[in-house]
C-alpha cells in the first residue's frame, strides 16, 4: 500500500503539536533511569508508561492475593518483577541498538528480547502490548505493539512471503513477531519518502492516519 507524502507530512506535524513532548519526557525519564536495579525507578518507569499509554497491565498481571486488595497493586507487583530481574533486563535492553533507526538485524534482536521479557514476567495474560512499549522508551527502535495498531496492519499489509525478513526467535512471541513484520514494511515505505523517519512518527501515522483509511 503506498504511502501519502503529504498524509505523512500532516502526521509528523500533527505528533509534533500533541504526542511528542510526552514521549520526549518518557525518552528522557528512561535516560536519567535506565537500570533496574532500584525498585523505585522501576515504579516510576513502569506506572508512568503503563498509565500514559494505557496498556492495561493491571488485567494482565497476576497478583498476589491480598485483602483488602490494594489500588495500584497489579503495577507494584510489576515493578517488584522487573527490579528482581534487574541484570537480566538490562543485558537484554542492552542488546537493541540505542538509536532511532530499525533494520531487519535490529528487528530480529527486538522481537527476541520481546519474547525474554514477556518470559520473565509473571503474568495471566501476556503483556505484550506493555512490554513492547517499556522497551520502546528505553530503545525507541522498538516497534509499539497494541491491538487497534495490529488490526491496522493486517488490514493494510495482507500478508506476502516478502515480509518475512528473518525466522521467528527461539521463545519469542508469535503475535508481536507477525506484528513487527508486517510494521517493518511500512517503515520501509515510510523511509522512501521521509529517510529521516522515526519508528514513533511511524507508530502515530499508523494509529491515526492509517486507521481511518
Amino acid at each position: 500500500m503506498p504511502i501519502d507524502p503529504a498524509k505523512w507530512t500532516a502526521s509528523c506535524q500533527a505528533y509534533e503539536e500533541t504526542w511528542e513532548t510526552l514521549d520526549t519526557c518518557l525518552y528522557d525519564l528512561c535516560e536519567k533511569k535506565p537500570e533496574h536495579a532500584d525498585y523505585p525507578d522501576v515504579l516510576a518507569k513502569a506506572t508512568i508508561i503503563g498509565r500514559s499509554y494505557q496498556t492495561g497491565i493491571e488485567r494482565h498481571i497476576g497478583v498476589p492475593h491480598t485483602k483488602p486488595r490494594v489500588p495500584g497493586a497489579a503495577i507494584v507487583h510489576l515493578s517488584r518483577l522487573l527490579s528482581s530481574g534487574g541484570t537480566k533486563i538490562d543485558r537484554l535492553i542492552a542488546q537493541i541498538p540505542d538509536d532511532q533507526t530499525l533494520t531487519n538485524d535490529d528487528a530480529r534482536t527486538i522481537v527476541a528480547a520481546h519474547g525474554d521479557l514477556l518470559n520473565l514476567l509473571d503474568a495471566r495474560k501476556t503483556p505484550r502490548s506493555f512490554v513492547s512499549k517499556y522497551l520502546h522508551f528505553h530503545r525507541p527502535s522498538v516497534p509499539i505493539y497494541d491491538g487497534y495498531a495490529q488490526k491496522i496492519l493486517y488490514r493494510h499489509f495482507p500478508w506476502r512471503p516478502e515480509y518475512e525478513l528473518f525466522e521467528r526467535p527461539q521463545a519469542s512471541d508469535e503475535r508481536y513477531y507477525w506484528h513487527v513484520l508486517r510494521f517493518m514494511e511500512l517503515y520501509r515505505q515510510v523511509k522512501s519518502i521521509d529517510p529521516s523517519a522515526t519508528v514513533k512518527q511511524t507508530d502515530y501515522f499508523l494509529l491515526n492516519y492509517l486507521r481511518s483509511t
